[in-house]
């Protein structure tokens, strides 16, 4: 990450709190589980944080085709983890 990296961050407190998150989640389950499995313990630990999301959510409206693009998780301003 280069010096003037840190201020392209959209939502800093928000990056942190998510990365945090996605440590936790591979910390406590470590590795070769299935995505479902990681995507429960990420979205148990939203909701304990209070953060906003939506799991499985379907674009409707795009340019490629109607809800043909899907991200595992949208959380609050935007952000995704695909």
């Amino acid at each position: 990450m280069g010096t003037n990296d840190a201020n392209k961050i959209v939502d800093k407190d928000l990056s942190y709190k998510l990365t945090g998150i996605f440590f936790d989640v591979h910390n406590k389950l470590g590795r070769f589980l299935k995505e479902k499995q990681y995507a429960d313990e990420v979205e148990k630990l939203l909701k304990k944080a209070g953060i906003n999301y939506k799991r499985e959510f379907v674009f409707e409206d795009n340019k490629l085709g109607v809800g043909r693009n899907r991200v595992d998780l949208l959380v609050e301003k935007g952000l995704l983890w695909i």
